[in-house]
């Protein structure tokens, strides 16, 4: 082959291939700014009833331990462990993950960690733990609050579970009237179905 020829075709091919490497750079970009911008109002996929039940199942649970927040992250975020109940405040956070002390709900203050104090699980505590990952692992749930009244039932509370693409909230709140005010394309509300005692939030991931 010519060699003026062999280099016009190798200098052909490296445009395209830039080309192709800028095109591809804009369509991610693209793809992105679409995520970030409008996944809060993608629908959650699961059927709300269903979920509500799975929910509401583990009640039972919650108000034996009166665990006021639970939260649970697996070892690709480095492990993060806290529950706090009539036991006391217990935290697992061996990489100082800052997600570790993120509250559920955005609806709600984020409460003043710095007040609170934690020990290190011991084997009653961890044992608790246990049995509250098992049953929301079972129903997609890494992280709750709940708020009980008098006699130790769940009144109020909050279920989440953060994934790599969503902040998916189940708000429950018995006779509620008006949702949230929504950020648009940071933190939107739903209805869920007919039911008057919750709702779902979506929460911008980024």
């Amino acid at each position: 082959m010519d060699r003026n020829l062999r280099k016009k075709l190798i200098a052909g091919i490296l445009i395209a291939f830039a080309a192709t490497l800028a095109s591809l750079s804009l369509l991610l970009g693209a793809i992105g700014y679409f995520w970030s911008e409008y996944l809060p109002a993608i629908p959650y996929q699961n059927s709300s009833a269903n979920k509500i039940a799975q929910i509401e199942a583990t009640f039972p649970l919650i108000e034996s331990l009166q665990a006021s927040y639970y939260h649970y992250q697996d070892s690709r975020s480095g492990g993060c462990k806290t529950l706090e109940y009539q036991e006391g405040n217990y935290r697992y956070n061996p990489i100082d993950n800052f997600n570790c002390y993120l509250d559920v709900s955005f609806v709600r203050d984020y409460r003043d960690k710095e007040t609170l104090t934690y020990q290190e699980f011991n084997e009653k505590s961890l044992a608790d733990f246990e049995k509250i990952e098992k049953k929301m692992d079972s129903i997609g749930i890494d992280r709750f609050n709940a708020n009980f009244d008098e006699q130790g039932n769940v009144i109020s509370g909050s279920f989440g579970k953060i994934c790599n693409f969503c902040r998916t909230v189940f708000n429950y709140e018995p006779n509620y009237r008006i949702l949230p005010e929504t950020i648009p394309h940071e933190m939107e509300f739903y209805r869920m179905g007919e039911n008057q005692n919750w709702f779902r939030e979506e929460v911008d991931w980024n």
